[in-house]
């Protein structure tokens, strides 16, 4: 007997499943975590450098003599030292596997001063220094497995040397201590935003490169955790549009040139399809696939493919050769069922199976000049509302005798 999986269970991996798909696996997470552990320990390295200056030069004000000269230099040593991590973490490339000690050196600096002022002063409530401690603790994004000790070592020391030693006055310990607490969490909340800020120009980078490889509808479930995605439909037009005469056109132009023209052609097709809810499916060398009436099913599904088709006319004749003639598309339609869907886990793409895909495409290839050749069934679709003339039966490589039509243009409305 199988044990049954937790909803919670289910969705952490089908959390880690999407975000596989998308290439963030959990090695990109330690190392963007680490990364930003770096960032961040940059920043606290810095301000403790300023704070202990400033704790140094105060204990010659506060503190007798020779306990002040002692704790001065504890406290500009660690301020040395916070500084020295700083430069180094500024201009050298740091591993990320360094990242968690790297923190925790920075928390230890605290410690140190803490047990320095306790050892020479015998005073338990150093609120200052354990206030930066603490906060760095929090603030750090150390890993859990060293945050939660070095929290018990702080926090654990601060409680024996309170029962050991005798309490001393607050009121400027307290004050110090709640300046650096408030100085060191706005860092932090401005550390955090930026962070923030670009892990969400990051994610909306990466929605945006999705939605333009997949349906909207799609990348979510696929975001979502499935793995092989495949939907039926049982009917939508299908139409095939190629480039007239792209052989010769090739030979007469450069490379560059060529790729030029045709993403320019391609652009405009583009935009008609967007214009008219239609789902690109894919560009094979000169040829344009798209499909009308998914992933959302729609009712009018032929004549918003008609349209476009009608459209794609229009907007070649803006479209020269070097010989000053138009460029034409020869366009094919079928209208049927298909299964479409992504599998496979690299270099993923939305595709088309089923007959209908070949048919709509043997329409293209077996097709005339710059005419929009559809089959019977998609005839039957558009007879009402457009004109369609009559070609008769030909031959269809893998499919025998065919009946086909021209899509010539839309019926005139009735007065």
């Amino acid at each position: 007997m199988q044990t049954p999986i937790s909803p919670k269970r289910s969705k952490q991996t089908a959390d880690s499943a999407s975000l596989a798909n998308l290439g963030v696996t959990d090695d990109y997470l330690r190392t963007l975590f680490s990364a930003h552990s770096l960032r961040t320990s940059r920043v606290v390295a810095l301000y403790i450098a300023i704070h202990f200056s400033v704790i140094g030069v105060s204990h010659q004000f506060v503190l007798p003599q020779p306990v002040s000269t002692q704790m001065s230099g504890v406290a500009f040593t660690s301020a040395l030292a916070a500084l020295g991590m700083y430069v180094a973490l500024s201009r050298r490339s740091i591993p990320d596997r360094r990242a968690n000690p790297v923190a925790a050196a920075l928390v230890g600096i605290g410690l140190v001063n803490i047990f320095a002022h306790l050892y020479l002063t015998a005073d338990p409530l150093q609120t200052t220094s354990l206030m930066l401690v603490i906060i760095a603790c929090g603030m750090l994004p150390l890993s859990t497995r060293w945050l939660a000790p070095l929290l018990g070592i702080t926090l654990g020391g601060w409680l024996i040397m309170i029962w050991l030693l005798p309490p001393s006055p607050l009121w400027l310990h307290l004050s110090f201590g709640m300046l650096s607490a408030a100085a060191l969490s706005v860092i932090g909340h401005l550390v955090s935003v930026r962070t923030f800020m670009e892990r969400e120009r990051l994610r909306a980078q990466t929605e945006s490169l999705l939605l333009n490889i997949l349906p909207r509808p799609i990348a979510e479930r696929l975001k979502r955790g499935e793995q092989v995605i495949a939907d039926d439909f049982p009917e939508v037009t299908v139409l095939f549009a190629d480039i007239v005469n792209f052989t010769p056109l090739s030979a007469e132009m450069s490379p560059m040139e060529l790729v030029l023209l045709l993403n320019q052609v391609f652009s405009e097709l583009d935009q008609l399809a967007d214009k008219y809810g239609l789902e690109k499916i894919k560009t094979i060398g000169d040829a344009y696939m798209v499909v009308g009436g998914l992933p959302v099913p729609l009712a009018n599904h032929a004549e918003v493919v008609a349209e476009m088709a009608l459209d794609i006319q229009h907007t070649m004749t803006r479209f020269k050769r070097q010989n000053g003639e138009p460029l034409a598309m020869r366009i094919g339609i079928h209208t049927g069922p298909v299964i479409a869907g992504i599998i496979g886990v690299k270099k993923f793409s939305y595709d088309l199976w089923s007959d209908t895909v070949n048919t709509a495409s043997r329409m293209e290839s077996h097709g005339l000049g710059s005419r929009i050749q559809v089959t019977e069934t998609a005839y039957e679709q558009l007879k009402d509302k457009y004109v369609l003339e009559k070609r008769g039966t030909i031959p269809i490589k893998g499919k025998g005798d065919m009946v086909t039509y021209f899509l010539v243009g839309r019926k005139a409305l009735a007065a």
